[in-house]
């Protein structure tokens, strides 16, 4: 998909071309990779594609040419061809910075997709000290990424510091909420739970569009059944069953039976496994979609803030539970729930 969206905005550039004679000529070799691509003949396309690198006349032209070469050689699994492509477009004179940065990222994710994180990392680096503020998130983020896949937690940790300090210094929320999220993962990978769910707790808190309640609806999921609160578990991922997006849905039905068996039903966990509900979700409705983030966010804070009630971290407990009970918009059910265990809670004192 990203092969062809780049090479459509690429197009989009050739369409106000002279008529000179070499544009007319590179034209022509952009209108046989576009023909080429119609009938999915990626050999046609790529040889193509040569042919227009050097009629090429702009510096936008030359990239765009080394851009969808390189995206269509790694996905042909050809990474170190598709990286000569990359490093062409590295050696473009008077490329813009961001198509510089997007040319280093392109690079680095060809070692990523070889397993080769640090050299990845030495590009996202590089990179870094080239960038502007609105590259820099990204960049780190993928830098923490490499040292989280090669197990280096303490390491990914630190670079998810440093982008959460800047991301809350650009104000940007979504790359706050991001950053807990992943520093939730960690956690959750080194089996820190508890520790997991307070970074889903600050993801969640941030999340301002909901784009990502879905995902740590699973994440919370996780790191119940990591604590063994299997029954909370099942509460949150059943949240997540009619997501729209088909391994959101699977994702939640598999853990779901990892549930189950935690529990000691295993024949219920095997048919549950071997039979996973497939049904299409419905067409997309706006006040529907309104209610499905709603009650996302609501198991959120519930199942989080029972977890703290049990562990007795009272003012932790309150946090969480009275952004479910308190909210208008959350699911009835579900902030009734809260009020009971904010009422447990009460009687604590």
């Amino acid at each position: 998909m990203r092969i062809f969206l780049a090479f459509a905005v690429f197009v989009l550039g050739t369409s106000a071309l002279t008529a000179a004679e070499s544009v007319e000529t590179f034209a022509e070799a952009m209108q046989r990779v576009t023909d080429a691509l119609s009938v999915s003949d990626c050999d046609k396309a790529l040889e193509g594609l040569r042919d227009a690198l050097p009629l090429a006349e702009t510096p936008e032209q030359r990239f765009g040419v080394c851009e969808v070469t390189g995206l269509m050689l790694s996905g042909k699994g050809r990474y170190a061809e598709a990286r000569e492509a990359f490093r062409k477009a590295l050696g473009i004179a008077d490329l813009d910075l961001d198509s510089r940065l997007k040319a280093y990222s392109y690079l680095a994710e060809t070692w990523e997709e070889e397993g080769k994180h640090a050299e990845a990392r030495a590009i996202y680096s590089q990179a870094l000290h080239e960038s502007h503020p609105t590259w820099r998130c990204s960049l780190l983020s993928a830098i923490a990424f490499t040292w989280r896949e090669e197990g280096e937690y303490e390491k990914a940790k630190e670079v998810y510091a440093e982008l959460l300090k800047l991301a809350k210094t650009q104000h940007a929320s979504r790359w706050v909420a991001i950053t807990h999220r992943s520093i939730g993962h960690v956690l959750a990978e080194q089996e820190e739970f508890a520790a997991a769910l307070e970074a889903y707790e600050q993801a969640a808190r941030v999340d301002v569009t909901g784009e990502f309640r879905p995902s740590l609806c699973l994440a919370v999921g996780r790191a119940l059944i990591g604590l063994k609160r299997y029954a909370d578990a099942k509460l949150v991922l059943s949240a997540v069953i009619e997501d729209e997006l088909v391994p959101i849905r699977n994702s939640a039905w598999m853990l779901i039976a990892d549930a189950l068996e935690g529990e000691g039903k295993v024949a219920e966990a095997t048919r549950l496994r071997e039979t996973t509900p497939q049904g299409k979700p419905p067409e997309f409705d706006p006040t529907a979609h309104f209610a499905y983030m709603e009650k996302c966010r609501a198991v959120l804070f519930l199942t989080i803030g029972n977890f703290y009630l049990d562990q007795g971290a009272k003012d932790k407990a309150y946090r969480a539970l009275i952004e479910t009970a308190d909210r208008d918009s959350a699911p009835l059910g579900y902030r009734q729930k809260a009020y009971a265990y904010l009422d447990y809670l009460d009687a604590m004192d």
